[in-house]
């Protein structure tokens, strides 16, 4: 499925459903603002959390995945597995083939859980739904 035009219209009305920044903690650098449109997925590493973002940095949170969870918007973002969330904004295409994968803006491929894959499909269309109804 190739979402291309979904991406375009994404960017268009991003900074008017998600908040502009997220502030995470990190050992090394105590507080830090990230803009959450920059989020491309999120990424357990034992107690730990990754943030992948657009400039290719990954940021280390002292704060687990589940914290992340709760923080998070669960209508623009996804636990897609046990060790990752991703960012419905940063998906460039989905997979038909099982298992299920999201390509992301940084060409990393996510597989999404077995057990997750028809909720990822009804929310994400869900999401679309939304993102088309308002442009």
């Amino acid at each position: 499925m190739d979402l291309s035009k979904e991406s375009a219209k994404s960017n268009f009305i991003f900074s008017e459903l998600l908040p502009d920044y997220i502030e995470l903690r990190s050992f090394t650098s105590g507080k830090v603002r990230v803009r959450v449109i920059d989020i491309i997925r999120i990424e357990a590493n034992k107690s730990y959390a990754v943030f992948h973002l657009k400039n290719n940095r990954p940021f280390i949170s002292s704060h687990n995945l589940t914290y992340q969870t709760k923080k998070l918007n669960s209508k623009y973002f996804f636990r897609a597995s046990k060790s990752c969330i991703i960012n419905f904004f940063q998906i460039d295409q989905i997979s038909n083939a099982l298992p299920v994968k999201a390509i992301m803006a940084d060409q990393s491929e996510i597989l999404i859980s077995r057990r997750r894959t028809t909720h990822f499909i009804a929310i994400y269309k869900l999401f679309l739904y939304e993102i088309n109804k308002l442009v």
